[in-house]
């Protein structure tokens, strides 16, 4: 088969959790004999337009594609950076284009941050697309479901709640600007009316794939109480390749 996984990062540029959950699972289908392909997205956005660019040196016996979100092609959206994480119109035409290519017959979707939720919109009208949910992006813009000070949040409700996590930290999508800029920005933008819309847009988005995998429990309470029917939900916890190489010290 031709398999696509789409991801927001991907060794060696980024060693996360994500980024080592895919590469073992995007090896084995390669083991197993099938093509695969993997888009992945970069942190920060670039000047000027969105574009790809080959990194198969990154996975032997795939192809790796790493997209990069830009400026320039972002539409209305390009105006703030909350906007540009869910609404992009250079990532969402630049990604049809890859898939167009491959012609893929799975897309295994596991995380937009650096993208948009956009490819996501793209995916399934392209082809049978899966969901895997490995935190809490769908949920919260800092990923984390927790306050600025560290108390967890019980979820965005209908997002108003979660423009003060705009600025908060380096977390937040302007956290990386001055405070006093951060605050003129968060006044201008009406925060409250984006994180509402950004609430609204990711939970339909869930209802919309046939089937979402999870790791967690918790992940499930908060994606049935986004509305997905739990006929949809798949469990599956993480696991240990026993066959793999460990290093370390005995």
């Amino acid at each position: 088969m031709r398999l696509l996984f789409v991801a927001h990062d991907f060794p060696p540029d980024r060693v996360g959790g994500v980024e080592v959950f895919l590469r073992g699972v995007a090896r084995e289908f390669v083991r197993r004999g099938h093509d695969v392909t993997i888009l992945c997205g970069r942190e920060g956005p670039v000047r000027g337009p969105s574009r790809a660019e080959d990194q198969s040196h990154a996975l032997p016996g795939a192809r790796v594609v790493r997209l990069y979100r830009g400026r320039a092609d972002a539409g209305l959206a390009g105006r703030w950076p909350l906007l540009r994480t869910f609404r992009h119109a250079g990532v969402a035409r630049l990604f049809r284009r890859v898939v167009a290519s491959l012609k893929p017959d799975v897309i295994h979707l596991h995380h937009t941050l650096h993208l948009a939720a956009a490819v996501a919109d793209v995916a399934l009208s392209a082809a049978p697309t899966l969901l895997t949910v490995h935190d809490h992006w769908f949920f919260c813009q800092r990923l984390t479901l927790t306050h600025a000070d560290g108390r967890a949040c019980d979820g965005p409700g209908d997002g108003s709640r979660c423009s003060p996590c705009l600025a908060a930290g380096p977390s937040g999508p302007l956290g990386r600007l001055p405070p006093m800029a951060a605050r003129l920005l968060l006044r201008l933008a009406r925060p409250p009316a984006l994180t509402r819309m950004r609430t609204a847009e990711h939970r339909a988005l869930l209802r919309r794939f046939p089937v979402v995998t999870h790791p967690a429990h918790f992940q499930r309470a908060m994606l049935l109480a986004a509305g997905v029917p739990a006929r949809r939900l798949r469990l599956v916890p993480y696991g240990v390749d026993l066959g793999a190489e460990v290093g370390g010290r005995g």
